[in-house]
């Protein structure tokens, strides 16, 4: 019998949109296609080419790393509790960072679909946010 991770409604949220969107990151996000003697050469950018959408790859990292620590591992640490209050800020962030990338672009690239998918990942992850702070604190343990 397979054992089942500890993780509430709000955990899977973040956890499954967290992860998808750290691959969508992998995805074209810009590019554009221009046909040179009858061939098409299209130029592309993944998300973690660009410094907006790399650095809200980082923070869905942090993200990620605080729900192990607290749902999977239930570790109990002064930083930890820190970084729980900020929870909906840094989610927040990462809406604001995907929406940063899609307005800036990336010289004159047009918007590719990683870039759309990452910015619906994104509002999933800060929804997922919200839900954890909804739900109450499990029991944590804490190590010395």
């Amino acid at each position: 019998m397979a054992s089942r991770v500890p993780l509430t409604l709000g955990g899977t949220v973040v956890a499954t949109t967290g992860v998808l969107f750290l691959i969508d990151l992998f995805l074209p996000w810009h590019r554009t296609c221009v046909e040179v003697f009858s061939q098409g050469l299209c130029v592309q950018r993944a998300g973690w080419d660009g410094s907006f959408s790399l650095l809200a790859g980082l923070v869905v990292m942090a993200l990620l790393a605080e729900l192990v620590a607290v749902q999977v591992l239930r570790v109990g640490a002064p930083g930890l509790s820190g970084l729980s209050r900020l929870r909906p800020v840094l989610a927040g962030a990462v809406v604001v960072l995907v929406l940063l990338q899609l307005i800036s672009g990336d010289d004159g690239l047009d918007r590719g679909y990683g870039l759309f998918t990452g910015l619906l990942l994104a509002v999933g992850l800060a929804y997922g946010t919200r839900l954890r702070t909804a739900e109450p604190a499990a029991p944590l343990v804490v190590h010395h």
